[in-house]
């Protein structure tokens, strides 16, 4: 759903999630010394923003979708990998193959309203002509890749000037995902937020089972959560946004949190069979799943 001005130009958009209520689990929220009996807030959904279905090892409908750090908008995936690691023999090594082109399924996975320019899943790069918020918020379902001045980021926050750049990253009213205090860009519903950086250092690989196809992870409590490896869209040049690592022996999962690393890197939790990893960063220009907490 989207606003548009008079010259029919997207202005603001919105993404209606449909799905049964998602439970919350409980994830080490210690009582915080001297605060009235406050926790440190990781109240965590049971499922991806965007799945429709949190059951254990489960398929497509646990995915959920995919963001690029930062913005409001949402991108869909597949049920298989866009682009595939293969043998090829006349170079005698593995190589990332095109199956489809980026979104290349979309028409079969979504209906679009042909009646709007902008009703059209694709990919482009990125360039000093469209890498700014306002151009990203007027195209919701454009993908913006890494482009020549850019190995994976969708805003170039080195081509902006220092007043601009201060206020998105530390500007309440202007900024992007913030780890304390939620955005207007958030995508998650009302009452939750894209959880802060120490949220998944909570997520550890002794009370898991994993597998290629992702893992479930049992809370303190005893609840089990299911993470699937859903892969992702890759912002490098090279990948055009495609959909990658998609379970099997390549699959991944990974998972944004709000928190700034450096100038377009932040924090994303990782994970590949048995590898677990809370504090890897990430260029803003991935799409990658996110895992909505409560307000804190």
């Amino acid at each position: 759903m989207a606003a548009f001005d008079s010259e029919g130009n997207i202005v603001w958009s919105w993404h209606i999630w449909l799905t049964d209520m998602p439970e919350v689990y409980d994830y080490q929220n210690n009582v915080i010394p001297q605060s009235d009996g406050k926790t440190d807030g990781y109240y965590c959904m049971d499922r991806n923003l965007g799945a429709t279905d949190a059951t254990l090892w489960g398929g497509y409908e646990t995915f959920g979708l995919y963001y690029q750090w930062g913005r409001k908008d949402p991108f869909i995936g597949d049920t298989t990998e866009e682009r595939e690691q293969q043998y090829v023999a006349a170079n005698g090594r593995y190589e990332w193959v095109e199956k489809v082109s980026p979104f290349g399924n979309s028409d079969k996975l979504t209906v679009c309203n042909t009646a709007y320019a902008q009703a059209k899943w694709q990919s482009i790069p990125t360039s000093s002509a469209n890498n700014s918020i306002e151009y990203a918020s007027a195209n919701p379902m454009t993908f913006y890749s890494g482009g020549t001045e850019s190995q994976a980021n969708w805003l170039d926050l080195k081509s902006l000037d220092a007043t601009f750049k201060n206020n998105i990253i530390y500007d309440a009213d202007k900024s992007l995902w913030r780890p304390f205090l939620k955005s207007n860009y958030d995508p998650c519903p009302v009452g939750y937020q894209v959880p802060c950086h120490a949220m998944w250092i909570c997520l550890n690989s002794y009370n898991s089972v994993y597998t290629d196809d992702g893992f479930v992870n049992t809370t303190a409590a005893g609840v089990e959560a299911w993470f699937p490896a859903a892969g992702c869209r890759s912002g490098h040049p090279t990948d055009g946004g495609s959909l990658i690592k998609v379970k099997k022996s390549t699959g991944c999962a990974f998972i944004w949190t709000s928190e700034l690393v450096a100038e377009e890197m932040s924090y994303r939790f990782y994970y590949h069979a048995p590898m677990f990893d809370g504090s890897q960063s990430s260029g803003w220009g991935n799409g990658y799943n996110v895992r909505c907490v409560k307000q804190y």
